[in-house]
């Protein structure tokens, strides 16, 4: 859809109606550092979608249908990944293969999210700074040493349990 577009560096297809988007639709995208799919029908992202587009730094798919996701190779170079208003759960979110080299903000707010094994789910780099969790069923405890790995990082959990 978008072959031979290398200077095309923002794009929002938000309030779109998308229900499906063919595997390879940004292949031409190649400068692409900002990507907006936000509102729109999505029940999943094929992994190879995002194959190329070593420029792209923020990811909104807020307010989807997402069950899970696997950003492919995206995920070393991505800043900001909102997935927030999705319908993201536990076991999808401890299948995630991702390790975010450089990521600073990731919104899982408003998702159906029990469990937050995030330390163990996503490598976060030393450049995180914020996760909102809130509103989504998070209960228990939340141990001293869960939290020592994240210095100077705004956890939002508000809205929980």
């Amino acid at each position: 859809m978008f072959l031979h577009s290398p200077h095309v560096i923002s794009l929002d297809l938000s309030d779109n109606k998308i229900s499906m988007l063919v595997e390879h639709v940004f292949r031409g995208l190649v400068g692409l550092a900002s990507l907006t799919l936000r509102s729109n029908q999505l029940q999943s992202i094929h992994p190879a979608m995002f194959y190329q587009q070593l420029h792209l730094h923020q990811l909104d798919l807020s307010y989807n249908s997402l069950a899970s996701i696997d950003l492919g190779g995206a995920s070393e170079h991505l800043r900001q990944v909102d997935l927030s208003h999705n319908r993201l759960q536990d076991q999808e979110i401890g299948d995630w293969r991702l390790v975010f080299e450089m990521l600073r903000k990731l919104n899982l707010s408003h998702n159906f999210i029990s469990r937050a094994k995030i330390a163990n789910t996503v490598a976060f780099s030393p450049t995180v700074e914020h996760i909102d969790l809130s509103y989504n069923n998070l209960s228990g405890t939340v141990h001293q040493d869960d939290l020592n790995i994240y210095k100077n990082v705004f956890i939002d959990l508000s809205n929980n349990g």
